[in-house]
């Protein structure tokens, strides 16, 4: 009589190996980069893959806890998703960690319009904090009045109504037309005051 042959059992899947920890993405701290850290103390990693919004953008060593990412794919203002996954010796990829993370274009700081000081213009001045700013946008109520060069530090308004009050608001913005948070005065336009101390003389 034959002698059935017991088949082997199916081995089991390998376990995954643990994702990474505490996997954080800066938001809005830096204008040129976004920081990507993550804790993988203990883990049996060969390297971890980053990813950005579900693409693969990055494979750093075991050694490593920290991507800077910067391309110029990722824009101001923009909010990413950035996920690390561990790879082990067996080529198993842990499951995700994740968090969101963005880039910011410094927004110009102390802005101040003159309040009838002058009696042809409206004096706008700021602080030029920015380091990848194409220019400034000047509005007044709202509406775009004029847009300065990069490294600009003030704007003259030399078509103000005299006596008329005006919101003025200024705002950095790049090369790919990402415009920075506006920071924003009120200001108005001086009276023409008439010459002092006219004399003429007598025949």
């Amino acid at each position: 009589a034959r002698t059935a042959i017991e088949a082997a059992p199916p081995r089991a899947p390998a376990a995954l190996p643990p994702a990474p920890d505490s996997v954080k993405a800066t938001d809005g701290i830096y204008e040129s980069r976004v920081e990507v850290r993550w804790w993988g103390e203990d883990l049996d990693a060969i390297v971890y893959r980053i990813y950005r919004g579900g693409a693969l953008i990055s494979v750093a060593s075991s050694d490593d806890d920290l991507y800077l990412d910067l391309s110029s794919q990722v824009h101001p203002g923009q909010v990413y998703n950035y996920c690390v996954r561990v790879e082990d010796m067996t080529s198993q990829l842990s499951d995700p960690e994740c968090d969101n993370g963005s880039r910011i274009i410094f927004a110009p700081f102390g802005v101040t319009a003159s309040d009838g000081d002058f009696d042809g213009y409206v004096d706008i001045t700021w602080t030029d904090v920015s380091s990848i700013e194409q220019g400034y946008r000047i509005r007044r109520n709202g509406t775009l009045i004029n847009s300065t060069p990069a490294n600009a530090r003030m704007y003259q308004d030399t078509n103000a109504v005299v006596g008329t009050k005006y919101e003025y608001s200024v705002a950095a913005y790049d090369a790919d037309g990402y415009v920075s948070v506006a920071h924003v005065d009120s200001g108005w336009q001086g009276p023409i005051l008439p010459p002092i101390d006219v004399s003429a003389s007598d025949g």
